[in-house]
């Protein structure tokens, strides 16, 4: 039978044990095994939002520009790009996850172009709510035909599903799929919200166009933190965005220009929260420090 000294001994020997202090942890009885929902605070996190509060009652209006807040959805989104084997303009956060999946579903649908019938969607009838739901919701906007089942993709336009699945833990074939969509015909957006930060990924080499995550989980962004969404390089000159919004990068006020519209990751950027998109600072180098510490292996696919 395994004892408590048994555990730790290997909390001894563990490479990742000297992360456990970047946490605030106020019961270090309790044992938190949700990181999956709600990562914990990092004491990171707690600096940088007394920081953008510091800034805002400090500067005000000016620190739009003194701190660089127009650019934060692009800046961040920079120094996630290397956890997702992503380059740089190739990834923007902001807005909730909802959004963009959102975004990114009708990004696919109008890659595909006109077809002269009615489009479809496949979605997995037991992927995550919030995947299914966005679905069912654009398919009235646009009248799509959604189809509840991956097994067989022959008609389908566009495939959205999760990389891991939520209930189980079970790895999906980033790689596989993604060229199996392709020869069927399909355009397939990745979500990665259980995947981001906690898994090695190099969208690129799989071949990935389109994906979308959040932060929250194991990014340790907190609640309300926004998402991220990743286009390929290649389709940059392609997307045609359902939503515009938030701020051109560019420190013109010319807000209502088109021109100003940054082209990075597609033009996706609409709104980035001030505060809750801060905390995302220096998430990329913590968790390259860690792998550093602990190969992250990843589990065998069932």
């Amino acid at each position: 039978m395994i004892e408590r000294s048994d555990a730790q001994e290997l909390d001894v020997v563990d490479p990742l044990a000297r992360w456990r202090d970047e946490f605030v942890i106020p019961d270090p009885k309790l044992i938190y095994l949700d990181g999956n929902s709600l990562g914990r605070t990092p004491k990171r996190t707690v600096e940088a939002l007394h920081r953008v509060v510091e800034q805002w009652s400090g500067d005000l209006i000016s620190s739009w520009w003194e701190h660089d807040w127009l650019n934060l959805a692009f800046t961040i989104g920079d120094e996630l790009a290397p956890l997702l084997g992503a380059g740089p303009g190739e990834v923007v956060v902001h807005e909730s996850t909802t959004v963009g999946i959102f975004q990114q579903v009708n990004v696919a649908l109008d890659l595909t172009g006109d077809l002269g019938r009615r489009r479809v969607v496949a979605v997995a009838g037991d992927d995550f709510p919030t995947d299914r739901y966005v679905v069912e919701g654009i398919a009235r906007l646009r009248d799509v035909e959604v189809r509840r089942s991956l097994d067989d993709l022959e008609g389908v336009d566009v495939v959205l599903r999760s990389l891991v699945d939520y209930r189980t833990a079970e790895l999906a074939d980033l790689e596989g799929e993604t060229e199996r969509a392709r020869r069927a015909g399909a355009v397939t957006v990745w979500d990665l919200s259980h995947a981001a930060g906690v898994l090695e990924l190099d969208l690129p080499s799989a071949g990935v166009d389109l994906a979308v995550g959040c932060t929250y989980k194991f990014l340790n962004g907190g609640p309300g933190a926004p998402a991220f969404v990743y286009v390929s390089r290649h389709l940059h000159d392609r997307v045609t965005q359902p939503i515009w919004g938030g701020s051109p990068r560019t420190t013109s006020s010319r807000w209502s220009d088109p021109s100003t519209r940054s082209r990075a990751s597609g033009g996706c950027s609409t709104a980035h929260h001030r505060c809750s998109v801060s905390p995302l600072r220096g998430r990329e180098s913590n968790c390259r420090s860690r792998r550093g510490s602990a190969r992250f292996q990843r589990r065998p696919e069932r």
